[in-house]
């Protein structure tokens, strides 16, 4: 079920819900918190990704996310919103 719903004051599109879980579409607000989690070689070694060297790079790759919603109505979600304060 898809919802908006307010989180920290800005409309966020709810893609998942549960009592335990929000997943919302990706925007340039959560480039911090991606950046800090895909810079990381630790996590990085199990997503089969390279690690991420710049703050720009998480920035193309959000808009690429982006793009991809307008585009084809989905796309890779961002993290889950209740756990982003564990990487700020």
């Amino acid at each position: 079920m898809i919802i908006d719903k307010t989180v920290k004051s800005n409309k966020v599109k709810i893609l998942i819900e549960t009592e335990r879980l929000l997943l919302s579409e990706i925007t340039l607000e959560d480039k911090k918190a991606l950046f800090k989690l895909h810079s990381d070689p630790e996590v990085q070694k199990y997503t089969g990704e390279p690690v991420v060297e710049s703050i720009q790079e998480i920035e193309k790759a959000i808009g690429t996310r982006i793009n991809d919603y307008e585009k084809y109505g989905y796309a890779k979600p961002a993290q889950p919103t209740n756990c982003i304060p564990f990487f700020r």
